[in-house]
C-alpha cells in the first residue's frame, strides 16, 4: 500500500467512525420470500420482452454467420447468476423463484436452438458453465452439438421508455420502449438486424478511423492558428473528429438497413411487413435517429425496394446474399 493510499484509508476511516447509524426504529420489513415473489411480479413484462429478444436474436445470428465478419460460439440460451446481485441484495433476491437449490439459472431459450433441442427450459438449473445472461458456454469438456458457430453478439433489454436501438461493435442494445413501439416481430427482427449490420460492416471502427482522420486535420487548423498567434483551445481537433466521425454516417445508416432486410429474410422474418415502422416514426413516435440517418420517408420508400427484391431472388430461388457482400466461410 503507498504511501498516498495509507493516508486517504486513514481519512475515510476517520470520517466514517462517526456516522449516524440506522436501526434505532423497530421499522418492520417485508420477508425475502415475499420480496422475490413480488419483484417477479414487476418484472414479469420486462422478462417477457427478453425472452422475444432472445428468440429473435437467436433467429437472427444462427442463419447469418455467412454474412457476419465475426463469430463466436452459442447455445442460445440466457442465463441468470447470483452472482449478478450485489451482495447487500443478494440474499433478499435469491434464491431464485424458479429454482431455489440452484446458483445459476436457464432464464431464457431459443425455440430451435442447441439448448431447446437438449431439453433445456427456463427455470432450469444450468448444467455448464456459462457466461452470466450471455450464454457463451466456456466448459472446456462439452460435446459436440452443444454449441453452434453465430454472429458475434449479445443482445440486452434496457428498462427504458425511450424508442431506441444501439450497438457499441460487441453487444446490441434494444430499448422496452422500442419493443412496446414495434407492431410485430418483423419490425424487431429488422431493428435488431440493422444493429447486426452495422457490426458486421464494421461501420464502428470505419467511423473511428474517420474521427482520426478528422482530428488530424483540426489539429493541423489549430497549430496554424497558434502560428498565428490565436489560440483556438483545441476547437478545430474537436470539430475535425466531430465532422470526421459523422462523415458518410448516412451512407452506413442505408447499407445498414439494405443488409438488415436481407438477414430479417435469411432468418425468416418479412422485410416487406416493416416499412409501415418509418410511417409512424414520421407521426407521434418520439424522434430516435438525427440527420445522421436517412429521412424517414426515403427509408420507407427502401425499405420497399429491398424487400421487392428479396422476393424476386426468393421467387427466383436465388441465395439472398446482398448486392457487394462476400459469403465468409
Amino acid at each position: 500500500m503507498t504511501t498516498w493510499t495509507r493516508r486517504a484509508a486513514l481519512v475515510v476511516a476517520a470520517l466514517t467512525t462517526g456516522c449516524a447509524t440506522g436501526g434505532s426504529l423497530n421499522v418492520p420489513r417485508a420477508g425475502a420470500p415475499e420480496v422475490r415473489e413480488r419483484l417477479r411480479e414487476q418484472w414479469q413484462p420486462h422478462f417477457a420482452m427478453e425472452a422475444k429478444v432472445t428468440e429473435i436474436d437467436w433467429r437472427l445470428v444462427s442463419t447469418n454467420s455467412a454474412l457476419c465478419r465475426e463469430h463466436r460460439l452459442y447455445d442460445g440460451a440466457a442465463y441468470l447468476d447470483r452472482e449478478i446481485y450485489k451482495h447487500f441484495h443478494r440474499d433478499r433476491v435469491w434464491p431464485h423463484p424458479l429454482r431455489p437449490d440452484a446458483d445459476r439459472v436457464v432464464q431464457y431459450v431459443a425455440p430451435g436452438s442447441p439448448a431447446w433441442e437438449r431439453g433445456l427450459r427456463p427455470g432450469d438449473a444450468a448444467p455448464f458453465t456459462a457466461q452470466r445472461s450471455v450464454g457463451v458456454v466456456v466448459d472446456p469438456d462439452v460435446r459436440d452439438g452443444l454449441l453452434r458457430m453465430v454472429c458475434k453478439t449479445s443482445v440486452g433489454v434496457p428498462r427504458t421508455s425511450e424508442a431506441n436501438a444501439w450497438t457499441d461493435g460487441r453487444a446490441t442494445m434494444i430499448t422496452a420502449g422500442m419493443l412496446e413501439f414495434a407492431a410485430n416481430d418483423d419490425e424487431v427482427a429488422f431493428v435488431l438486424a440493422h444493429e447486426l449490420a452495422h457490426n458486421s460492416l464494421d461501420h464502428l471502427g470505419k467511423m473511428t478511423s474517420n474521427a482520426i482522420k478528422g482530428g488530424l486535420g483540426g489539429l493541423l487548423a489549430d497549430l496554424g492558428a497558434a502560428m498565428l498567434g490565436v489560440n483556438t483551445y483545441g476547437a478545430g481537433t474537436s470539430a475535425g473528429m466531430e465532422a470526421g466521425a459523422g462523415a458518410y454516417s448516412v451512407e452506413f445508416e442505408a447499407e445498414a438497413d439494405y443488409l438488415a432486410a436481407y438477414m430479417m429474410a435469411r432468418a425468416g422474418y418479412d422485410p416487406g411487413n416493416v416499412s409501415d415502422l418509418w410511417a409512424r416514426r414520421a407521426g407521434s413516435a418520439p424522434p430516435v435517429w438525427a440527420t445522421t440517418h436517412p429521412l424517414n420517408a426515403e427509408r420507407e420508400l427502401n425499405i420497399a425496394a429491398y424487400a421487392a427484391e428479396i422476393e424476386a431472388k426468393q421467387a427466383a430461388g436465388e441465395e439472398l446474399i446482398p448486392a457487394g457482400i462476400s459469403p465468409r466461410g
